[in-house]
């Protein structure tokens, strides 16, 4: 079955989320806090980052449907980009590390508005990150189930902190599958406001 996408618009992203699931029922959704996903389903948050100096970085993480920890990610590039650059490649990188491990129903959340507009409608053959954005579209049509909705900055917080981590690492991608500074307490505490916040996971 080909991929749908579960799309949050940005213009409605703060405050009441709202989409269409797989099954075309629409989804009303008020996300304020971290969720787990639904049952069979892993989550992939993403986030990018941008120094003054155009030193571009991203990263995600992958949790499972109890919220633990799959594997992670975070990438720091060798040329300079921007901050819009670094949150697509932080959804590329992400969405290929989740088929190369084999999942099949994806959550991908991302605090990035713009960048689930440009994956949620049709975006313009002169943008000038048009190829990432095909690259993107065209994973997320493979045949699987992904789930794409806007986030906000409170419920990204471990992604987030990925990202900035990788502003001190060597330039390329590094995989990790434990945690490592303050990202054990970032997703306890994720964990532990499980339930405190209502919505679809």
């Amino acid at each position: 079955m080909k991929a749908k996408s579960i799309v949050s618009s940005g213009t409605k992203a703060r405050g009441l989320l709202q989409g269409v699931n797989l099954n075309g029922r629409q989804i009303l959704s008020r996300v304020e806090l971290w969720e787990v996903p639904c049952h069979g389903w892993i989550k992939l948050n993403v986030d990018g980052a941008c120094a003054h100096n155009r030193v571009a970085t991203c990263g995600g993480i992958i949790r499972d449907d109890t919220g633990s920890l799959k594997q992670g990610f975070m990438f720091r590039a060798e040329e300079p980009a921007d901050s819009l650059l670094a949150e697509l490649w932080a959804v590329l990188f992400g969405l290929k590390m989740c088929w190369d491990l084999g999942e099949r129903r994806v959550s991908l959340e991302s605090d990035a508005e713009e960048v689930v507009a440009l994956l949620t409608t049709d975006s313009q053959p002169s943008h000038p990150d048009e190829d990432v954005i095909q690259e993107i579209k065209g994973k997320i049509g493979r045949s699987w189930e992904v789930q794409v909705r806007w986030i906000p900055r409170d419920a990204n917080k471990a992604a987030d902190y990925v990202a900035k981590q990788a502003f001190d690492v060597w330039p390329d991608i590094h995989h990790f599958h434990s945690t490592f500074g303050d990202l054990g307490a970032i997703l306890a505490q994720d964990k532990g406001n499980v339930g405190l916040s209502s919505g679809v996971g």
